[in-house]
């Protein structure tokens, strides 16, 4: 009965969820971006233009993008408004059904924005048509209806896919993949399946519009606007006449969209059977399981296991020709037995889906498929375990051992560890490949380093933690900033050594600590996470201890004052670095990657030591006296973070002992308003401590000479804003290689030096307002919700700036492929031969274009 209400819930309350999240998105996921370049120069490929054409077309292509943006401002911009002003009326972690006006207004201006799209998309088309002959029309033509197509993908695949998964194939797309040659027979079929399609997506998104609508009369009628969601699910849990009333309803919004979601999966299987009538059979199969695995993945189950151990058994050295013999009969037997089990399953599947009821869809009501359905299961797993056998007869015990050997990624007892999000350690031992969550007793130095990310592990054995000891670089760092000669570093290190060694007491005596309590059977969940808790923080204490120490000890042997001012940046850099367990030496949380210690980065780092090379000693005495005055300005705003970090990871501890332990409503909204509170505490620290680390840089770089600016600027923004910077974002080496080629004439030099020159300009106004992006959202008000109107805003102007520095790079490539053949072509690092990187049609990411043919 639980499973009724809350399925029929679900389907009431959906598209409440729906808009909730949109509003609350990173992202804008119901509006196309206009066409892009790598699409335009697939486009060109497919149509087979010469270069005249191509250029010719960018034209056209120049002045569709200056109408989109005329789109963008207006009725996009209008749909975006509207998300970001109802995401004010949303709360963070908390039920809220928003007012219909509100609701009925996304809607027009949803689709409003949607026509504007259509209309420019048309406009463009139209325009290149024109240059177009007839036989290039009907390859355009394929192009305007997937472009038409990719404003209903979300509706057509995530909703009404969700509930018949014979709506999520698209049949152009799975034929394209096997990137045959032309076929007239086929490409009519599919022609006329392309318009069938469409009509029916579009239909699609109707039947969606009309439940919204339901949807709204449905709420208005039960009178649930202003109910919080405890009242609602006591309302309806305690009245069964409430519970039919629900179904009911839930059976009304399905309606249309089951239908819907029936058409478009009764088009995919009538136009799949058409279609493998008319392929060979290698390609008939392959369509098979690609339409089969994502349309009725229940009766494919097993078959690619088959295959694979099938293909790895013949492709083995040791098999005798009788053995090779047998198992290449029976890889024919399998494939020819699996295609018609596999059709007869996936026939039933595809009639049981025709009609779906909140009753059926919660396992409430049997239909006369279940039975059957179940036979057909039960006997493909007896056939694929009986396939198995037989290979494992045909092969004998030796081979099996060997080939299942070469499969195992855990051979000969390999260990694999792992951090989880959470910061524990997963390991996994010997041939099972099982992980189990806790930690081990670790190497010499009881430090585990992660091979290839440099981190130092500090969850002990029971889950216990324990702050990373001193850096073992530091006694050479401290001499250098000290100004100590080589004895004076010999002298610094004797101290290190005895630190360490006390570290490494201490962190015996903790995990030896830690293991008893996860021993302790006799403890609650909830009783061994607060004891954990309290073994953490005497950690915590007792290395701050020594580091206390340390820092007397060095201040001794190092005759400095106590509070001289670079023995206390050194002593405050690792108290922050303490408390907040970096995962590198600049990030305060490495799943952030922009909160940075600038101690960290401009006097303890690597970075620090080329940074310095070259600059000038003004600059470099600028340097040192802004970081010996950085904890001053930054240690409120660092503890706060640091703090509301530490709570908030407390409550969700909480929550999830709770979790576990009780099913009381109204303790659980109490606790979701706790960490919704402590999530709002964790943001605004943290744009205080970034607002900060802008104000001390601002303050630096007003210190140092101006031929000293642009490269400490840069150190400062790469590390704090590492997606502007990520790797192969700058394509400047590309074009620098392109230039350097030998053989170019003086045509193709004259073009590269003005794309060099404009692609530099227009690349660095991009990362300059992708820069100012992140640093305006340091200064922003925080709030209850999880994104405020203004911080919607933000996110929607970033993911536009990283769009268009996506298309200037593709852009950058397609000029390039333009300009240079194709021996030349393959002297550029980078520089693929074609859009996609592949053969013809078929995207490195997304696979084939749904019109490559």
């Amino acid at each position: 009965m639980k499973n009724t209400i809350y399925t029929a819930m679900l389907i009431v309350f959906a598209t409440v969820f729906i808009l909730e999240d949109v509003s609350q998105a990173q992202s804008m996921p119901l509006l196309t971006d206009p066409v892009k370049i790598r699409e335009l120069e697939q486009m060109s490929n497919d149509l087979e233009l010469s270069l005249p054409q191509r250029e010719a077309i960018i034209e056209v292509y120049d002045r569709y993008i200056e109408d989109f943006a005329r789109t963008r401002n207006g009725e996009i911009k209008d749909f975006e408004d509207a998300i970001a002003s109802g995401a004010e009326t949303f709360g963070f972690m908390s039920f809220n059904i928003p007012e219909r006006a509100m609701v009925e207004e996304l809607v027009r201006k949803a689709q409003r924005a949607m026509k504007a799209i259509h209309r420019s998309d048309n406009q463009f088309f139209e325009e290149v048509s024109g240059m177009l002959s007839e036989k290039q029309r009907i390859v355009l033509g394929r192009v305007q209806i997937a472009r038409e197509l990719e404003a209903y993908q979300l509706f057509i695949t995530e909703l009404l896919g969700s509930m018949n998964r014979g709506a999520r194939a698209q049949m152009r797309t799975l034929y394209n993949r096997l990137d045959l040659d032309s076929n007239a027979e086929i490409d009519t079929a599919l022609d006329l399946y392309d318009q069938r399609y469409l009509n029916d997506v579009k239909e699609g998104f109707g039947a969606v519009v009309e439940t919204v609508s339901l949807l709204l009369d449905q709420i208005d009628e039960l009178g649930v606007r202003d109910m919080d969601q405890q009242a609602m699910m006591m309302r309806f849990m305690s009245d069964e006449n409430a519970i039919e009333d629900l179904k009911r309803r839930g059976d009304i919004l399905l309606k249309p969209l089951v239908d819907q979601a029936y058409e478009i999966s009764q088009l995919n299987w009538k136009t799949w059977k058409k279609i493998d009538a008319m392929l060979d059979e290698v390609n008939a199969r392959k369509l098979q399981q690609w339409y089969f695995s994502r349309s009725f993945y229940d009766a494919t189950r097993g078959g690619k296991k088959i295959e694979g151990f099938l293909d790895k058994a013949l492709g083995m050295k040791e098999l005798d020709e009788g053995q090779r013999i047998l198992l290449n009969e029976l890889q024919q037997s399998f494939r020819t037995k699996w295609a018609k089990k596999t059709e007869d399953h996936a026939d039933l599947l595809e009639k049981s889906r025709k009609v779906q009821t909140i009753a059926i869809m919660s396992g409430d009501v049997v239909t006369e498929f279940s039975a059957k359905l179940d036979v057909l299961s039960k006997a493909r797993k007896e056939y694929i375990d009986a396939t198995e056998a037989r290979i494992n007869g045909i092969l004998g015990k030796e081979l099996v051992a060997m080939l299942k050997g070469e499969s195992s990624s855990m051979e000969s007892g390999e260990v694999l560890a792992m951090t989880s999000s959470s910061g524990s350690v997963r390991i996994a031992v010997g041939q099972t490949g099982e992980l189990a969550e806790g930690s081990f007793e670790s190497s010499e130095e009881d430090i585990v380093q992660m091979e290839g990310g440099g981190e130092q592990l500090t969850t002990l054995s029971g889950g216990a933690e324990i702050p990373e000891p001193i850096a073992p670089s530091f006694p050479e760092r401290a001499s250098l900033i000290f100004g100590l000669d080589k004895g004076g570093e010999m002298i610094i290190e004797s101290v290190y050594d005895d630190y360490r060694q006390n570290y490494l007491i201490a962190r015996k005596e903790i995990s030896l600590t830690s293991s008893e309590l996860q021993e302790d059977q006799s403890l609650s969940l909830g009783a061994r996470m607060r004891k954990t808790r309290e073994a953490n923080n005497k950690a915590a204490a007792r290395v701050a201890m020594l580091d206390l120490a340390f820092f007397d000890d060095l201040a001794a042997i190092t005759a400095l004052e106590r509070q001289d001012l670079n023995l206390k940046m050194l002593e405050n850099h690792r108290a922050r670095q303490r408390t907040s367990a970096p995962d590198n030496p600049f990030d305060w949380n490495g799943r952030v990657g922009d909160t940075i210690d600038l101690v960290g980065l401009y006097v303890m780092s690597d970075i620090s030591d080329e940074l310095h090379d070259g600059l000038s000693d003004a600059s470099i005495m600028s340097i040192r006296k802004t970081m010996q005055g950085y904890h001053n300005k930054v240690s409120n705003q660092h503890d706060a973070f640091v703090q509301a970090t530490y709570d908030m990871n407390h409550i969700q501890d909480a929550m999830w002992v709770m979790d576990e332990s009780t099913n009381d409503p109204s303790a659980g909204q109490m606790m979701q308003n706790r960490w919704r509170d402590s999530f709002a505490s964790v943001r605004d620290s943290k744009r205080a401590l970034l607002l900060m680390n802008q104000i001390v840089m601002d303050e630096l770089l007003q210190e140092v000479p101006e031929s000293d600016f642009w490269k400490i600027r840069m150190e400062f923004v790469k590390k704090a804003y590492p997606d502007v910077f990520k790797k192969g974002s700058d394509l400047t080496t590309m074009l620098q290689a392109a230039k350097a080629i030998n053989g170019l004439d003086p045509a193709q030099q004259s073009r590269l030096e003005e794309l060099a020159s404009t692609y530099r300009y227009d690349f660095w106004n991009l990362c300059e307002s992708m820069i100012g992006n992140h640093q305006s959202n340091a200064s922003a008000e925080g709030g209850k919700n999880i994104m405020s109107k203004e911080d919607i805003h933000r996110q929607l102007e970033l993911e536009k700036l990283r769009f268009e520095r996506r298309e200037l790079n593709d852009r950058l490539h397609m000029q390039l492929r333009m300009i240079l053949n194709e021996e030349q072509i393959k002297e550029v690092p980078g520089l693929r031969p074609s859009a996609t990187g592949r053969n013809e049609g078929v995207d490195a990411v997304t696979g084939p274009t749904p019109y490559s043919r």
